[in-house]
C-alpha cells in the first residue's frame, strides 16, 4: 500500500504521513 493522508489537523499546520 502506498499513498499520503491527513494524520493532523489544525488551525495552523497540517500534517501529512506517507508510507510505502
Amino acid at each position: 500500500m502506498y499513498g499520503c493522508y491527513c494524520t493532523l489537523k489544525t488551525h495552523s499546520s497540517t500534517v501529512l504521513t506517507c508510507s510505502k
